[in-house]
């Protein structure tokens, strides 16, 4: 139920909408002005104004001392607010013209309006949705996430902000807006609370959203809620206050407003999947779209081979972890990441039953490989010659190479030389036949000894995936430089194809 009502009885010349606008009122005169009495107050009969008082668009019934004040006053605020506008009272008198400026007045105009906004209407799970209220200056209304299932886990509205009130046990209505997700007894989500506007109007609420199941929530404030049964809803305020309703149980109110808030699943992005050969150091990456730190716990079966704890994130939101595996042996290794976990060892996220925020497996090899994995921005893509050095991080035997082709397409290698340090070997692609068709063979078994440099020439077919890159660090911590790499159309550039190299 919103007011419509005069500003000023009067009329007000070119008014605007100012909301929650701070404004100075001066009283501008064309007479000898008197020393205006001190506690000179806004009288609820004739509606005189005193300063700092609160002025709503479409207010009426509100004066001015007119015995004591001009004839004129005029709205000075930020400009494109209020500058220059003037409202006219009447004043019986008149003397000497003189300009004579009063003391100022400092009132705030604003729209009596209940409004309810949120800083994103899209949230990722884990971060805080912060509710802004708009309303009557130092007054309670009361506020409700809805669209709640009942047996999923629900955002919870903390006790900060402007909060005054949380649903405790034995308040009349609490159990029917608090949830006990722990069956413990004891209410830990919040679904309900009182807030209370400051001097300008405006409350800040904020709501967690850790565990919080994603979907889209509806958050609605009201002012003055009615029970089912028309009774006023009490406030902490009031005697027997506060009580507590769901949104069902709310059969109207003074005014209302809503907002929804989407609350989406945190993503965690690997920079690539770590490969290593048995007794080599992985390095792990990764991205995540929300949070502060990750745990991150290798799992071999049932075993835990390795735990890091409050992995911090840059300001990038990424995440890195180098993982000796010195120790393991042929196998299946999932790697589990919870974000912002409270616990600080595995049996406490074991006892707690967390789920991990993002899940990967993989196999080591027996045998050590140079690969660059797959690029994150495989395109521009185009096929050519590729001209460049490897220096190994391992001593690997070499017998075939892979080239990672764009999704969809039939990237490949059609002729492979590698050379140097008494090293010469090549293969040649032999067709789109078989099973393996996009696997070279090397005319023979070689080896590449750890830092030592060789050359290499690879003329790639179709789309395959491309580093555009000059120097690449590959999975296993080899290094590999592009020299120059010269495409279907002759142009030249820095790139480097995606490939494996392994016996």
């Amino acid at each position: 139920m919103r007011s419509r009502r005069e500003v000023i009885k009067g009329g007000m010349e070119g008014k605007r909408k100012i909301i929650g606008t701070t404004i100075a009122v001066v009283l501008v005169a064309s007479v000898a002005l008197m020393v205006i009495p001190a506690g000179i107050a806004r009288d609820p009969e004739n509606g005189n104004i005193q300063s700092r008082d609160t002025l709503f668009c479409g207010e009426s019934g509100l004066s001015f001392n007119t015995t004591d004040l001009p004839n004129v006053v005029r709205l000075e605020g930020r400009l494109g607010d209020a500058e220059g506008e003037v409202i006219k009272i009447s004043n019986p008198g008149t003397c000497n013209e003189m300009d004579i400026e009063s003391v100022k007045y400092k009132l705030t105009l604003r729209k009596e309006e209940l409004s309810i906004d949120v800083k994103e209407d899209v949230v990722n799970r884990g971060e805080d949705i912060i509710v802004n209220v708009c309303g009557n200056p130092e007054t309670y209304y009361y506020l409700i996430i809805t669209n709640v299932i009942e047996e999923e886990e629900p955002p919870s509205i903390d006790f900060a902000g402007d909060v005054v009130d949380l649903p405790d046990a034995g308040e009349p209505g609490a159990e029917n807006v608090s949830v006990d997700i722990d069956d413990d007894g004891v209410y830990d989500h919040f679904l309900a609370a009182w807030i209370q506007t400051d001097v300008n109007g405006t409350a800040t609420v904020i709501i967690d959203t850790t565990d919080a199941d994603e979907r889209t929530y509806t958050i609605r404030v009201y002012h003055n809620p009615l029970e089912g049964d028309s009774t006023p809803l009490l406030n902490p305020g009031q005697p027997g206050g506060p009580e507590w309703a769901t949104e069902r149980g709310i059969s109207g109110s003074e005014d209302e407003d809503k907002v929804d808030v989407e609350v989406v699943e945190i993503i965690v992005t690997f920079d690539r999947p770590p490969t290593a050969a048995i007794g080599e150091r992985v390095t792990i990456r990764g991205t995540i779209s929300a949070g502060e730190t990750v745990d991150i716990i290798i799992e071999d079966g049932d075993r835990i081979v390795a735990y890091f704890d409050n992995v911090p994130v840059d300001e990038n939101n990424e995440f890195e972890v180098d993982w000796d595996r010195l120790t393991l042996t042929e196998g299946s290794y999932t790697i589990n990441v919870f974000i912002d976990c409270d616990c600080s060892d595995f049996d406490c996220i074991r006892n707690a039953d967390l789920d991990p925020d993002a899940v990967l497996t993989f196999s080591p090899t027996q045998t050590p490989t140079i690969d660059t994995g797959q690029s994150p921005h495989p395109y521009p893509s185009i096929f050519g010659t590729h001209n460049g050095t490897i220096i190994p991080a391992n001593d690997i035997t070499v017998s075939k190479i892979f080239i990672y082709p764009c999704v969809g397409t039939g990237g490949h290698a059609e002729y492979v030389r590698i050379w140097g340090n008494g090293v010469d070997a090549h293969a040649t692609w032999n067709g789109y036949g078989g099973e393996d068709w996009n696997i070279l063979h090397f005319n023979r078994t070689f080896t590449l000894e750890a830092g030592k440099e060789y050359n290499f020439t690879i003329k790639t077919g179709s789309y395959p995936q491309i580093f555009h890159e000059e120097v690449l660090e590959t999975l296993d911590g080899s290094i590999v430089r592009c020299e120059e790499f010269v495409d279907a159309n002759g142009k030249r550039h820095k790139w480097i194809p995606a490939f494996k190299i392994y016996a």
